[in-house]
């Protein structure tokens, strides 16, 4: 069956979750986030899923009628840990769940958990909530029945895929918990922080797309988070094609990760407003890069290249953009490097009041307003990413299906690995060849592709 209505479902709650944690129960993002969560539960009732849903949790990944769904997992973390320090297997939704029960659950899966609670005491205590159309289920590893243990089965056969999935899963809770933290007036945990870059640079060193094949899996409400991450992977990608210093690459990976950290003080009704910001609502959004730097100013050895980043990465290269700075200031190189990739990824992500530019299109906006950018990293930028960027997933005129590895002498014709055949049939890893296009004329590419299912066998093999 289609599984894209439950994965819905899952992200709403794990960004319920989020909203929950950072305003009140009746604030209207855990309402619209409530809402949200409805629609889906609506939607599976046409789809004719046979209800109570059961949404299980095991080994921070969700279960769904037995099948581990790993693109749903990937921004699932905060929902499975939530579960998981209950000492429970998932959560049981019937078909006449009330949008009050959702709020009411959305909070207290927000709640850190009472000590040492059976679960039908958690289930009690949703009962006197109000709470009577959810239950906590039992933990998996508590059940024996043969479909569970076909379950069990499964998870142990995904374990190839378990370190780019639990590190793109740590990338989203860190910056939502950072973000959280931010507005809550906590400092931010820069060691952790410092030991994710670590561990985002170590997995680019040994396989430079995965993550950000990962990252166009799906596309998600709090995209401040993604869009961050992705700059974060282009930006440290783009770097190691420019430097071999270790340390500086780590440094320009953690300025990325931290350049929007400003956001979390914006109102997020105007960071997530879907349609033309006012003149005050716009000089409110600018504000972003002096709260973000003052942010990093404030906690102990905070890194200068972090604090240029967040400050300067809307200063322009001919001294347009903002926030305006004194005429002695310069512009980082580094700076520059994470502008572009910043601009980049903007451009080519969909948000709720656009549509995403194809790469294509996205190098051409950004080349016709050269001026505002490093000549010389823009240049080493377009080669670097060609029309179809490192990570991205082509279909060949041959009708085969691949990664993109790196953009070559030719930008139209990326070096690739191939993936699937033009069946749709994904390649035995031995007949997974790699290519450079540009090397001949027969074959190209033929467009862009967005292949759920094609994504969802990658991370499952």
């Amino acid at each position: 069956m289609n599984t894209d209505t439950v994965s819905q479902l899952v992200k709403d709650l794990a960004i319920g979750i989020m909203n929950a944690k950072l305003y009140f129960a009746d604030h209207v993002r855990v309402k619209g986030s409530a809402d949200q969560i409805m629609g889906h539960v609506r939607q599976l009732q046409k789809e004719e899923v046979q209800f109570p849903v059961n949404l299980g949790v095991s080994g921070g990944r969700i279960i769904f009628q037995g099948k581990p769904l790993v693109g749903a997992s990937l921004y699932a973390k905060r929902f499975a840990t939530a579960v998981q320090d209950r000492k429970a297997g998932g959560i049981r939704i019937d078909g006449e769940v009330r949008e009050n029960e959702v709020t009411h659950l959305l909070a207290t899966l927000a709640r850190l958990p009472r000590a040492a609670r059976t679960l039908h005491e958690m289930n009690r205590d949703l009962e006197l909530a109000g709470i009577t159309h959810i239950t906590f289920i039992q933990a998996l590893t508590e059940v024996n029945d043969l479909a569970e243990r076909t379950v069990l089965d499964k998870l142990e056969g995904l374990r190839n895929i378990s370190v780019p999935l639990k590190l793109y899963q740590n990338l989203t809770d860190l910056l939502q918990t950072t973000t959280i933290r931010v507005v809550k007036n906590i400092g931010i945990e820069m060691d952790r922080v410092y030991d994710t870059s670590v561990q985002v640079m170590d997995m680019l060193r040994r396989d430079p797309v995965s993550l950000l094949t990962v990252s166009t899996y799906e596309e998600s409400e709090d995209f401040t988070v993604r869009h961050s991450m992705r700059v974060c992977l282009r930006s440290s990608l783009f770097a190691s094609t420019l430097t071999r210093d270790e340390n500086l690459q780590l440094r320009i990976c953690r300025a990325a990760l931290l350049h929007d950290i400003g956001k979390a003080l914006v109102p997020q009704e105007i960071v997530y407003k879907t349609g033309p910001l006012t003149p005050m609502e716009k000089d409110e959004m600018n504000q972003h890069t002096t709260y973000g730097a003052r942010l990093l100013l404030e906690h102990e050895n905070p890194d200068p290249l972090s604090i240029h980043v967040a400050l300067s990465h809307h200063c322009q290269y001919d001294r347009g953009g903002y926030p305006r700075l004194p005429g002695t200031y310069t512009l980082s190189p580094i700076t520059s490097l994470i502008q572009i990739c910043d601009v980049f990824e903007a451009l080519t992500a969909r948000r709720p009041y656009k549509d995403a530019l194809h790469p294509r299109r996205a190098l051409e906006v950004i080349y016709k307003e050269k001026e505002r950018y490093h000549p010389e990293l823009l240049a080493h930028f377009i080669k670097f990413t060609g029309i179809y960027p490192p990570g991205s997933i082509v279909e060949l005129t041959t009708g085969e299906q691949a990664v993109v590895l790196a953009g070559s002498r030719r930008l139209e014709k990326p070096f690739i690995r191939l993936l699937a055949d033009n069946s749709g049939e994904l390649m035995p890893m031995d007949n997974r060849r790699e290519v450079d296009l540009s090397a001949g004329e027969d074959i190209g590419v033929r467009r862009l592709v967005r292949t759920p299912d094609l994504l969802e066998g990658l991370l499952s093999e």
